[in-house]
């Protein structure tokens, strides 16, 4: 194995309980190094690590480099398991694949593979693993028949080994009912249909079943259109769906069989026909024996009841693919697979397409053997099992028939084919619809300086429809049984999977302009029958299901992640699932699963929902019945998800209307509704406030009718050039373009057309806004505003009313830095918690005008469910007096007073005495490994933290802070792993300097740190609102995800990712950033190079530093809200750069580049985000924030304010007194002679005061 490239492991296991932790399989090693590879388990999964060469000093710490999704390994069966290395993939999906069972399972990477094995001579081991971690990795179980090779064995050779008894047949029995795969049987009949000339299709079995063309009224023609197979092929056989067929007397082999394999090529003509026969067999006299076809695209089997045929099929066939699709114009190899001894329908007859076996859907019992008759053979043609004769249109090809249940393998093998074609789709031609109106209508801000209501039109809106399609240069391939759905923050379609013969695993973007396909590091593996849904809280796009999985995956933009929820769904496909954007949840409902999950015929009705964290079973009253190729719109308006029913399921006929409400299901009773189908789409228009239906298939046509849905009535709407009749197909909303988008679907063939459907309306005219404004104003709607690239810094419309401040804490001057403690709190019952990887503190300070965004951010945190590896604890003052509590986070909110909810009158928040108590009561009762302290509330950077309201408008103190912490650690003997000021404007870098010597990491915001409250005043207009934040507290997002493994830096870089893309906050201006306060002595020295390089040069580079600061990044310090030149908080990256270049002076741009790169690649800033845009209370402002670089500096514009006075007499900031950067500043201002400011106090901003616009319709016709 020294230097190879390519190697398999494979061999037979049985796990003894209890099956946790890691446990070895094989593993390989140099001694005095570490390991080459292992392979073994984690729990339930497979795990895989390759060593990197060429050498082992950093192999895998611990982590193993690949990891199954989804194998779920149980103890007391055996399992072959085999994992296949390749250096040469491309990807590490192609590099390393794991199998269970002959089946290859998704593999979830930790590194990057390498190209080649370490070269070594290595000693491998069974059962143990010395290296990779602190414990050995024993197994618990058995071992047999372990191989390894040093080439990259196939898949079909894994398989073969996994299905043949290759072990001792008393220690590794062969899984039931399993096939071996045997090539060398031989067939009882085999038409290879070369003859190409005559009347007669020899049997080439060597069992003289020749078929003979039946000459009257036609007969079949020979022709040369076949598929291509190994060792050549001229001819096959044509049918005309009319009159043609063909037969073979008395196979007598088949009488009372217990197995029997049917297989052949086919090829239907279009158009594709219902009940067409490829192979049946008879007795004369009596009835079918078994027959094998097609009806609506997909293969049908039927074998008749035993020991007559006098209850045989009743037309009704005992087996239907569910999936498969079958198309006209191509050829596919097609077989069906019987074994009387299986124990269930599912083990007795299996249907294969393309050498893929399909899922299938019974409606009677299946018998154990066949019939005591000699059969006659058919081809295309059956007589027996209903009025019609079933004619084959199409051809055949390569038709054989085994009295033996052939394996997967065989099967798979025979359906190769030496040069597969591919099908091109072909365009239809179709006119284009031109809309009346030139452009899509956007919302125009209108602002008057007296707004008067306009009289409201009563005229009924018509409608202006039409559907045109799109011909994008390039486009998936033509499918169905895909997904659609819209991502709202990037306004993209998204399409995921389908199927086009074989199942599809890729993924595209539509921009209304073109298809982009997106190349993942990740994807959900090929499947058809998904759903997708769209998260509009959490940006994502939620994949659930398809193929009959139970997985759940995300898409971002970026990549695909898959979920590990505690509960999911059970395995389906063609399910259904629409995001109710009110609850900040994914419903899904229905779909089909053949595994006996959806009893008793694998139609479910059951309802679900995704929170982004775990799915939850939901038990209303009342429900639809189980089905599946239905579909599901949300109702923006009405905050419903409607369901069009689906007539494959439990009811037959059924188009019924039903709505979720979030707690049951209500079914509607309209006057009218679309005639019964399936495979339809469903999409909701929220811009004319009506769901869309399109297409689907009635049972006997498929369809191209266009419904729309109001929530009371049903209205059939008529177009010019609809898309042609279709099922399965992918439709979503375009809320951006306002149209609705389709793709694909199954019509006379495979599509892949793109069409959009426009449905523009004459707009009844809104009353414009008469300004009369009260404290609570009335929102009606959100605005949709159009882009405006040259809109001012802070456009105010004309007469507005001048917001008034409402000053929230008053400023107290000095406060002893060593605090005086207070009565510390009683302790009653306290328990004493085991120790967990985590705990964390939130020091909620409410006793202001935030109360009710921390109460809120509280009921958030317990709806979450149980962390193991987390305590929340969290001391909470609201904003009454003597309302003051202490509690252990309890999910649902229930607590018991006394054991993890303690009352303590009212507290003082901004004591630094309380702060210093809850920490060392946390720390004893419930100690962890980790510590993550927040305080939540206003801040402001030179001031401090935690307004008390009710305590005379007290707060911590940025010196207060550092003594608390201080006291609290015992100076610093003992960390706080992650210290969270979720507050405004404390990401300073004189905050982290003073916190440096007392916690790990700090997050803050240079800007606004609103992430547990004030979304309704932070947002535009106040018109989204709180209503609006489904989970405003960022972590709320993040606590779930928390585990063993967790480390502080993570956990500080995931708080400052989840603060800035959170939902509520996406296109308002923002910054957060987490720090490593192990690097602020690099920054501190590199501050004071640049510092003292300024105070060298003062003389001549004074009016370069003056038009510097003017260009530099600010925040909102003192403005209310605007960020200006008399902000005193500037970006320090920002601030370096700008020296950089405006400063003409070497050691000054020399400095100014070193301190660039003490924040960047010296490793101070480990996360940053920032983002610039629209936002207001009394007056649309724009904060223009995309030079923030996550760490600020103070640099007024002139010395005298209270702030300056305390800060250059180190009455603040530890930095000033051991750092020259004051000096500078008095330096600066010195020689600048510019006129001090006046002493008055700089309060934190207050809450903006909301406003209402209304945002009038500009259409353009």
């Amino acid at each position: 194995m020294s230097g190879v490239t390519q190697l398999t492991v494979q061999g037979w296991v049985k796990f003894d309980a209890p099956l946790s932790g890691y446990q070895t399989i094989a593993s390989a090693f140099q001694w005095g190094y570490a390991t080459q590879w292992w392979f073994g388990v984690n729990a339930n999964e497979l795990q895989v690590a390759i060593a990197e060469t060429p050498n082992f000093s950093d192999c895998c710490q611990a982590v193993p480099t690949g990891q199954t999704i989804g194998v779920n390994l149980q103890t007391g069966q055996w399992y072959h398991l085999a994992f296949v290395y390749n250096g040469a993939g491309a990807t590490d999906s192609q590099r390393v694949k794991a199998y269970v069972n002959g089946t290859p399972y998704p593999v979830v990477f930790n590194k990057t593979i390498p190209s080649v094995l370490a070269t070594t001579q290595p000693v491998v081991k069974l059962g143990d693993e010395y290296w990779l971690g602190p414990a050995h990795r024993w197994l618990r179980g058995k071992l047999d028949e372990v191989r390894i090779y040093n080439y990259a064995r196939s898949s079909t050779e894994i398989a073969n080994d996994a299905a043949g008894q290759i072990a001792n047949p008393q220690s590794t029995p062969t899984p039931t009912n399993t096939p071996l795969a045997n090539p060398a049987i031989t067939p009882v009949a085999r038409w290879r249909m070369e003859e190409g000339t005559g009347a007669i299709v020899a049997d080439s079995s060597g069992h003289a079943h020749d078929q003979y063309l039946v000459t009257a009224p036609g007969r079949p023609t020979w022709s040369a259109d076949v598929p291509a197979l190994p060792g050549g092929n001229a001819y096959s056989l044509a049918f005309d769906g009319i009159d043609d067929y063909s037969y073979a007397f008395d196979v007598a082999e088949m009488t009372s069989a217990s197995q029997l394999t049917v297989q052949g090529w086919v090829k239907f003509d279009a158009p594709l026909a219902s009940n067409q026969t490829l192979v049946s067999a008879f007795q004369w006299g009596y009835t079918t024996q078994w027959w094998f076809g097609m009806n609506g695209g997909e293969l049908q089997a039927t074998i008749a009841e035993t020991p007559n045929f006098s209850d045989c099929c009743s037309g009704v066939p005992l087996g239907q693919t569910v999936g498969a699709n079958l198309q006209a114009g191509q050829w596919y190899h097609v077989a069906f697979v019987y074994n009387g001894a299986g124990a269930t329908n599912n083990e007795r007859l299996k249907i294969f397409v393309n050498g893929t076996l399909y899922p299938v859907l019974f409606f009677k019992t299946i018998p154990a053997s066949l019939s005591n008759a000699q059969p006659v053979v058919r081809l295309g043609y059956e007589m027996w099992l209903g009025p019609e004769y079933r004619w084959l249109k199409g051809k055949l090809d390569e038709v054989k028939i085994y009295t033996v249940a052939r394996s997967s393998t065989d099967i798979a093998n025979d359906a190769i084919q030496t040069s597969a074609p591919t099908p091109t789709p072909t365009h239809t031609p179709t006119l284009t619809l031109t809309p009346t109106t030139t452009s899509t209508p956007t919302l125009t801000p209108t602002h008057t300086s007296t707004p008067t209501a306009t009289s409201t039109a009563t005229s009924t809106p018509t409608s202006i429809l039409g559907w045109n399609q799109r011909f994008p240069v390039n486009a998936p391939l033509a499918r169905s049984r895909h997904a659609l759905t819209f991502d709202s923050f990037r306004n993209v379609v998204v399409l995921f999977g389908g199927w086009n013969g074989t199942d599809l695993g890729d993924t595209w973007e539509w921009n209304g302009i073109s298809w982009t396909q997106k190349f993942p590091a990740h994807s959900p593996g090929a499947r058809s029958g998904v759903a997708l849904a769209y998260d509009s809280q959490r940006r994502v796009t939620v994949l659930f299901g398809g193929n009959q999985l139970d997985e759940t995956w995300e898409w971002d933009g970026v990549d695909w992640t898959q979920r590990s929820p505690t509960n999911a769904p059970y395995e389906r496909m063609h399910h259904a699932m629409a995001y109710d954007s009110a609850r900040g949840v994914t419903v899904l409902f229905g779909g089909y699963n053949s595994l006996g999950y959806c009893p008793p015929v694998d139609y479910c009705n059951d309802t679900w929902e995704w929170d982004g964290i775990n799915w939850t079973q939901r038990a209303p009253a009342q429900s639809p019945v189980g089905q599946y190729w239905h579909a599901l719109a949300y109702d923006v308006q009405r905050g419903v998800t409607a369901l069009f029913s689906s007539i494959r399921g439990g009811q037959a006929n059924n188009n019924e209307t039903w709505e979720w409400n979030g707690t049951t299901w209500n079914k509607r009773t309209p006057v009218t509704s679309p005639q019964p189908r399936y495979g339809h789409a469903f999409a909701y228009d929220a811009a004319r406030g009506r769901a869309v239906l399109f297409g689907g298939n009635s049972g006997t046509n498929y369809l191209n009718d266009l419904w729309t849905w109001d929530g009371a009535t049903w209205e059939s709407i008529t177009t010019t050039t609809p898309p042609s009749i279709r099922i399965t197909l992918g439709m979503t909303y375009d809320s951006q373009r306002q149209m609705t988008v389709l793709f694909g679907g199954q019509g006379v063939g495979l599509l892949g057309d793109t069409w959009e459907y426009i449905a523009l309306s004459t707009l009844t005219p809104t009353p414009t806004w008469t300004p009369t404004r009260t404290n609570t104003p009335t929102h009606t709607s959100t605005p949709t505003l159009s882009p405006t690239p040259t809109r001012t810094l802070t456009p105010t419309p004309t007469g507005a009313p001048t917001a008034t401040p409402t000053p929230t804490p008053t400023w107290t001057p000095t406060r002893t830095l060593t605090p005086t403690p207070t009565s510390t709190p009683t302790k009653t019952n306290t328990p004493v918690a085991g120790s967990k990887p985590w705990t964390f503190m939130l020091y909620l300070a409410a006793d202001n005008n935030l109360y009710p965004y921390l109460q809120r951010a509280v009921a958030q945190l317990e709806a979450l469910p149980p962390n193991p590896n987390v305590n929340i604890v969290i001391l909470y003052d609201g904003d009454r007096t003597n309302d003051s509590w202490r509690f252990l986070v309890q999910p649902g909110g229930q607590y018991t007073i006394g054991v993890n909810k303690w009352y303590l009158n009212e507290l003082n928040m901004g004591d630094p005495q309380t702060l210093m108590d809850f920490i060392n009561w946390t720390r004893v009762n419930y100690p962890a490994q980790h510590y993550y302290l927040a305080l939540a509330d206003h801040g402001r950077g030179t001031s401090g933290v935690a307004w008390d309201d009710s305590n005379g408008k007290d707060y911590l103190t940025v010196a207060e802070l550092r003594s608390a912490l201080s006291t609290a650690t015992n100076s610093g003997l003992w960390k706080i792993d992650v210290l969270h000021f979720d507050a405004c404007l404390m990401g300073m870098f004189e905050n982290a300097y003073q916190m440096k010597d007392f916690a790990s990491y700090l997050v803050a915001s240079e800007n606004l740190g609103w992430s547990v409250f004030a979304y309704d005043a932070y947002t535009r207009a106040g018109i989204r609102g709180i209503s609006g934040a489904n989970t405003p507290y960022e972590f709320a997002r993040v606590a779930p995800r928390v585990n063993a493994s967790t480390t502080p830096r993570q956990l500080a870089t995931d708080i400052a990712n989840a603060y800035f893309t959170h939902p509520a906050l996406q296109g308002y201006p923002r910054t957060i950033a987490a720090f490593d306060l192990s690097k602020t002595a690099s920054v501190r020295v590199a501050l004071d190079n640049l510092a003292i390089a300024l105070r060298n040069n003062l003389a001549t580079v004074k009016t370069y530093i003056q038009n510097t600061r003017n260009a530099v990044q600010k925040f909102d310090s003192r403005d209310y809200y605007k960020i200006t030149q008399d902000d005193e908080y500037l970006d320090l990256y920002h601030l370096a750069a700008q020296l950089k270049v405006y400063v003409p002076n070497t050691q000054v741009q020399n400095a100014a580049q070193s301190v660039m790169d003490a924040l960047t690649t010296g490793g101070f800033v480990i996360a940053e985000y920032h983002a610039s845009g629209m936002w207001g209370g009394d007056t649309e402002l724009y904060w223009d924030l995309d030079n923030a670089r996550g760490v600020s500096i103070y640099f007024p514009p002139r010395s005298g304010s209270n702030d300056y006075n305390k800060y250059v007499t180190h009455q603040l900031f530890r930095l000033t007194s051991e750092s020259v950067w004051d000096d500078f500043l008095a330096d600066y201002f010195g020689v600048m002679g510019l006129p001090p400011e006046s002493g008055g106090e700089v309060l934190p901003p207050s809450m903006p005061r909301s406003s209402l616009f209304f945002f009038l319709p500009n259409v353009t016709k």
